[in-house]
């Protein structure tokens, strides 16, 4: 039988930790730092509507 090492108690509580937090940071960056990253490059954009449309960098 092979010898299986245990992880010990404090790993275990911050696998567990992050574990529990993963949702919070995954909907954070998804449903805040996203938006929040897309509005500043959108404020420094001219944004034209006609023939070519899109956005050009000023």
């Amino acid at each position: 039988m092979k010898n299986k090492k245990k992880l010990p108690y404090q790993v275990k509580r911050k696998i567990n930790g992050l574990i529990f937090v993963s949702p919070f940071l995954i909907g954070f960056i998804a449903f805040f730092l996203i938006p929040i990253i897309n509005t500043f490059y959108y404020s420094f954009n001219k944004v034209g509507v006609g023939e070519t449309g899109g956005m050009t960098f000023t």
